[in-house]
């Protein structure tokens, strides 16, 4: 979990609507819609995870695995575009505007 460490930013995800990704799905009865649950959770598919993901859009889905973060005292790379990209494209999101987007869910560093 990075909350320990980062509790502003947990805080902060805790209010924006990646934190409530999920929920849509179930608001939608979309639960078990393979196509929705790729951006609606993190970790879709993988096998090591209980279920086979996470519920709603946490950290690890934008900022990647950290995995050993903490020992390695590395920082996540700068946010771009094209990892929005992934769920907010044209077909799901076509409103999309990375400025205007990234302004709702950033967070301190």
């Amino acid at each position: 979990s990075c909350q320990p460490c980062h509790q502003k930013q947990s805080r902060q995800w805790a209010v924006s609507a990646h934190a409530r990704a999920y929920q849509t799905l179930v608001e939608k009865g979309k639960t078990n819609d393979v196509l929705c649950l790729a951006c609606h959770t993190t970790g879709y598919g993988d096998s090591s995870l209980p279920g086979g993901y996470l519920k709603d859009v946490q950290c690890e889905a934008c900022h990647g695995a950290a995995e050993g973060h903490p020992d390695m005292g590395r920082g996540f790379p700068k946010m771009e575009e094209a990892v929005c990209l992934r769920c907010h494209n044209p077909a799901n999101s076509p409103n999309f505007n990375y400025p205007t987007y990234l302004k709702r869910i950033i967070h301190p560093q």
